[in-house]
């Protein structure tokens, strides 16, 4: 019997030090992935804000169901209405245009975590963020609301600020945010001042 209990008392042990670990581990990784104020810790990998239409399509494609320019790569499995990888992509300039404008898509519960990460991939690695808020407007609205600035950024297309909501669009046609069900990360070159809606 002393066996047995010894057995268990060292299997309870055993398991409290793997959750400690794991926990520190996630820990560690979140702190990593996700530094919602300050500098960017992410690469900047992808083609995203600032980026000429040529790198786009070379980088994306176009989806045959996407509107020229509009829309770029494969649709999303299991997200809101069938939405590609980005959508609402917007060019400013004549001689190179360069988007200033987009919104990538996510699956239904995606967490604000991975698509923040995903989505900082796309951005300047010298981009500064402020602290993340929940935003809500009138109509019933909300999102986290992100303002940055990059001056990477403001030298190649004179964009000084740009903005990140994260959402979900409801069937309502509404945007709700909750940390676990993330659906659009929306980049705009313009802030949202400190307090208000989204």
């Amino acid at each position: 019997m002393s066996i047995i209990v010894r057995a268990m008392k060292g299997l309870k042990f055993g398991l409290a030090v793997v959750s400690r670990v794991m926990l520190l581990v996630m820990a560690v990784t979140f702190a990593t992935i996700v530094p919602f104020a300050g500098h960017a810790s992410a690469s900047h990998v992808r083609v995203g804000i600032g980026s000429s239409l040529t790198a786009w399509r070379a980088a994306y494609g176009s989806d045959s169901g996407c509107s020229k320019n509009l829309c770029f790569g494969n649709p999303i499995p299991n997200s809101p209405s069938g939405k590609y990888q980005f959508t609402e992509v917007e060019f400013s300039g004549r001689s190179s245009p360069r988007a200033d404008s987009y919104q990538e898509d996510f699956a239904n519960h995606t967490s604000v975590s991975f698509a923040l990460f995903n989505l900082k991939l796309t951005l300047p690695p010298d981009s500064r963020y402020t602290k993340p808020r929940v935003g809500r407007d009138s109509y019933g609205d909300s999102c986290l609301v992100i303002n940055a600035t990059s001056a990477s950024l403001n030298k190649t297309t004179r964009i000084n600020h740009f903005m990140v909501e994260l959402f979900k669009d409801d069937s309502n046609g509404l945007t709700t945010y909750k940390a676990s069900d993330v659906t659009a990360a929306w980049v705009q070159p313009f802030v949202l001042p400190t307090s208000g809606g989204c």
